[in-house]
């Protein structure tokens, strides 16, 4: 005898003694999506009512049969019994199913319109890789068709194998998903009210007046254009423009999310009961998205009236400190590099013209800085409005401004840098012709090669030369190249805040917290509160690890990049130190919902998701 899996309404409570249920059948398994309180003579009516919802022209009523794969039967009867029952007596249409020994599942019906779901796999909150989930689920799809004939028969033998197969419940996980939507429509239908007119009124108001404020918005699209033009204005040999300036990459982060928002407001609007699991994913991107602006800007704000109030001891101090540090301290370490530090003996002549070279580019900066300082607290006053478009400015701006501040650093690195990176070079040459090798450029190898006599004496000269030269050099690369990674130190950190300011997940942390629910990571069946023959359905919330997708992500690229071991081998071989790349540690939000007709398309340049 096959055992009939029946999944009960646990949130159905019956004021009469006796009433008709409804749901869908699927092989050995009914769901039951209501109850409908009515009298023998009123069967007809009940009927009646069902077919007219089933065969009505209501986009909902089809989004929601679409959804459940079939339309919704009356069953049979219900009744009370016993007192205090969790479930009535059932009484099926059908003999077969009561011929049949029964198991009841209880199931809370869930509100797909208040983004309450089951689901078989954890809700995916990326909201830019659907192309890239889609094509998975086809090779999967399509290596299972090939796999199934071979492993049916082993899987016959397997005896741990779960007694239900989790893909022949999606059917039914989907019914369970329409019931309350279908209830509450026939509900509605039987009871005759238009209760729903005044909120369909005031939804219609809502959008006539959206639509006659359109062209309100053609300013600030105008705006939000210019801005991405100008963030992803290509520099001969430097890239976007937004690559080399935080500030830029700041404004442009804001554009994209001007441009993805409208269309989510779209998506939100019309609650699709299709896709629920992107619908959800998209008003989680959104009102988290709007949560993390609206935090930006209060604190940004708090922050930049910090920096008002204080702007002229700020500038002053500011002004201290940088010609302490960026000036003072850089032209006594190059004076005392320049005679003979530690007893180490650099050789005079070059070290004397390393120390006049650095020296005479710092005391440019140091009249430079002498403009600038008295405009500090100007500047510091202006950084403090800044704060009005959110902590994530200012933390912008004063990246840029450490790399200003930092400019003749910068230079002297680029010197010292390729001096040395020239004499590794020449040191790997004179190292090929002492082994009688040399390097084949046409086939890209290294050859055997004999050298004349005057090449090996030559080579050895220069050798001498280098090896006597080269610990000054070694002296001079190593304090621009620790300066040069302590400045990038601090602009990581910078990056970090603006990257943990810009993609946190508040709003998904508040709602695994608040409402578990609707965030879904799957279902699990409890027998703990119920006698022997109750199963209860429940959701599985999902893990916080997933909520933390984006920083993943971004915490990834950011160890590679400034792993201690790439930055030993970057000092050792010369190579240029450079900070990781803004696009990098941006999670963007453009997605196929951006290719709406109605709404702003993707900018050009703008990054697809993180690399």
């Amino acid at each position: 005898m096959t055992i009939i899996s029946i999944f009960w309404p646990a949130d159905v409570r019956l004021h009469a003694q006796r009433a008709v249920f409804y749901g869908w059948r699927t092989g050995d398994t009914i769901a039951v999506a209501g109850v409908l309180e009515v009298e023998n003579e009123q069967l007809a009516l009940a009927q009646s009512k069902l077919d007219q919802i089933t065969k009505s022209d209501s986009s909902v009523a089809g989004e929601l049969f679409a959804l459940s794969g079939q339309v919704p039967e009356l069953l049979g009867f219900c009744r009370y019994i016993t007192p205090g029952a969790k479930t009535p007596t059932l009484h099926f249409s059908d003999p077969e199913i009561s011929a049949n020994p029964q198991r009841i599942v209880l199931y809370k019906r869930p509100q797909i319109s208040g983004h309450h779901f089951f689901t078989l796999r954890p809700l995916h909150l990326d909201i830019t890789d659907a192309n890239h989930r889609k094509d998975e689920a086809e090779n999967t799809a399509d290596l299972k068709r090939i796999l199934s004939d071979r492993m049916s028969l082993l899987a016959e033998l397997d005896y741990t194998r779960p007694a239900v197969d989790a893909p022949s419940l999606q059917p039914v996980i989907n019914q369970l998903n329409a019931a309350y939507e279908i209830d509450r429509l026939l509900q509605a239908s039987l009871k005759s009210g238009n209760n729903n007119r005044l909120s369909e009124s005031l939804l219609s108001l809502l959008r006539s007046t959206f639509r006659h404020a359109a062209p309100l918005w053609i300013p600030l699209r105008f705006i939000q254009r210019f801005a991405t033009d100008v963030c992803n204005l290509s520099l001969l040999g430097l890239g976007d423009t937004k690559d080399i300036s935080s500030t830029l990459q700041q404004v442009d982060t804001r554009m994209e999310q001007a441009t993805i928002l409208p269309s989510q407001v779209h998506l939100i609007q019309q609650r699709s009961r299709k896709n629920i699991s992107y619908t959800s994913a998209q008003y989680i991107s959104f009102y988290n998205c709007v949560w993390l602006i609206l935090n930006d800007v209060i604190i940004g704000t708090t922050v930049g009236l910090l920096l008002l109030e204080n702007s002229n001891v700020l500038g002053i101090k500011l002004a201290t400190l940088t010609r302490m540090y960026t000036v003072d301290f850089l032209r006594e370490t190059l004076m005392w590099l320049d005679n003979w530090p530690v007893g180490l003996k650099l050789n005079t002549e070059l070290s004397h013209a390393f120390c006049t070279l650095f020296v005479g580019l710092t005391e440019l900066w140091s009249n430079a800085l002498d403009s600038i300082a008295p405009h500090l607290p100007i500047l510091i006053s202006l950084l403090g409005m800044s704060g009005r478009l959110g902590l994530t400015m200012i933390l912008s701006i004063l990246s840029d401004a450490l790399s200003l501040l930092t400019v003749h650093v910068y230079c002297g690195y680029l010197v010292a840098t390729a001096i040395f990176s020239r004499m590794l070079s020449v040191f790997g040459s004179l190292w090929r012709l002492f082994r009688g090798k040399r390097r084949n450029v046409l086939r890209n190898r290294t050859d055997s090669w004999d050298y004349d006599l005057d090449q090996l004496l030559l080579g050895t000269i220069l050798f001498t030369l280098l090896a006597f030269l080269f610990p000054t050099v070694l002296v001079y690369y190593a304090l621009f190249a620790l300066a040069r990674v302590f400045i990038i130190l601090i602009h990581a950190s910078l990056e970090t805040c603006l990257a943990f300011l810009n993609h946190f997940p508040l709003f998904a942390m508040m709602l695994r917290l608040k409402d578990p629910a609707r965030l879904p990571g799957g279902i699990y069946f409890d027998c703990s509160n119920y006698p022997s023959g109750y199963i209860e359905l429940k959701n599985q919330p999902i893990s916080f690890g997933r909520l933390f997708f984006q920083h993943v992500r971004v915490w990834s690229k950011l160890a590679a990049h400034y792993d201690p071991r790439r930055l030993l081998r970057c000092l050792f071989t010369g190579a240029f130190i450079t900070p990781i790349q803004r696009y990098k540690i941006r999670y963007a939000m453009i997605s196929q919902t951006s290719g709406s007709s109605d709404v702003g398309e993707p900018q050009a340049g703008s990054k697809q998701k993180v690399e």
